[in-house]
């Protein structure tokens, strides 16, 4: 746009609070939300970065840690990513705020694109269920309960398991992969293998 000869940004900041600490009232909200999203009849022509065909291209560039990603890989290797609706691909706590714990907006959609709405879901249930590595079961079974009701889907936990593992190894890849990425890659490793043993 431009504005007196010069080019010009317009934009508005989203008012509210990070999430700290997620509580149950914040889950309810997040849950409705990508619910929500995940009805639009969007389809935007934007390159899927969480394919599977997109992770085994991270996965080919690697040489020390491929080992460790190729055996993870293997349990999950037959799962179906099919686009199927529009998606956040990273609604992380960090990319929402709150006001009084009622959801006020979301941000960062520039890797948003028609994706598989299994792997948007366990996404935002591996970032939002975790405080350190202990998985809140509560808050896990709340999402699919609202998820379920607002979409008319019946996804089980035995359905979802694939996809959950997948995102843990899609953010640990993502994140050794980066460059000059600070964040520990070895995370989300971790919580692969907690979800592994306990769903």
């Amino acid at each position: 746009m431009l504005f007196k000869n010069k080019y010009a940004l317009l934009f508005s900041f989203i008012e509210g609070e990070i999430p700290k600490v997620v509580n149950k009232k914040q889950i309810e909200e997040i849950s409705c939300f990508i619910a929500s999203l995940h009805k639009l009849n969007l389809k935007p022509k934007v390159k899927n970065i969480y394919s599977k065909e997109y992770f085994l291209l991270l996965l080919s560039t690697l040489t020390d840690n491929k080992k460790e990603f190729e055996k993870r890989f293997n349990i999950i290797k037959d799962i179906d990513l099919s686009s199927n609706c529009f998606i956040h691909g990273d609604l992380f706590p960090d990319n929402s705020k709150f006001i009084d714990n009622k959801l006020n907006g979301v941000y960062d959609f520039g890797q948003s694109c028609y994706g598989n709405n299994k792997f948007d879901l366990s996404v935002l249930i591996v970032s939002w269920c975790f405080e350190d590595y202990k998985f809140n079961i509560e808050f896990f079974n709340l999402i699919l309960k609202k998820y379920n009701l607002y979409t008319n889907n019946n996804i089980v936990i035995k359905n979802l398991k694939p996809y959950l593992l997948y995102s843990c190894l899609y953010y640990s890849i993502q994140r050794l992969t980066r460059k000059n990425n600070i964040k520990d890659y070895n995370e989300y490793l971790r919580k692969f293998d907690i979800l592994k043993k306990l769903l």
